[in-house]
């Protein structure tokens, strides 16, 4: 990783944690994400600081498209129902509503992105292996 960017955007993150910006998404005590609403948080650009490996489960995004920059580090997408790839800085991913994938760290990350959101359009949630969808809400892992 381009260590003077990845200085420059952990700065960042530490700048929005003492103004109590950061938002950081955990599960039992354990950082997944920290985000960084750039302008706001309605359909504006997040910068995203992946911790870990998303759980090996299938989930989809609540906006009718989205897209994800990625600026250092990198991940392996699954998809559902298509072969794995690998995404590396300065790659693009564009994520419709109707797509499904979990993100698998390269190395153990972090990886950093530039994710920026569409219109909202519903809830999100998980497809199960038995193809069953269950909202994030009522996700059990």
């Amino acid at each position: 990783m381009p260590a003077t960017l990845v200085k420059g955007l952990d700065e960042i993150i530490a700048e929005h944690a003492e103004r109590g910006t950061l938002r950081t998404i955990a599960t039992k005590g354990d950082v997944y994400l920290y985000r960084v609403y750039l302008g706001g948080r309605e359909r504006r650009p997040y910068l995203h600081k992946f911790m870990r490996s998303d759980e090996r489960v299938h989930h989809n995004h609540p906006w009718d498209v989205s897209g994800s920059c990625i600026l250092a580090g990198s991940y392996i997408e699954h998809r559902l129902n298509k072969p794995p790839r690998t995404l590396k800085p300065g790659d693009w991913n564009t994520i419709r509503r109707s797509d499904f994938h979990y993100v698998e760290l390269v190395d153990g990350g972090p990886v950093y992105t530039l994710f920026c959101p569409g219109q909202r359009v519903g809830s999100w949630g998980f497809m199960l292996p038995d193809g069953s969808y269950v909202d994030w809400e009522e996700y059990k892992g």
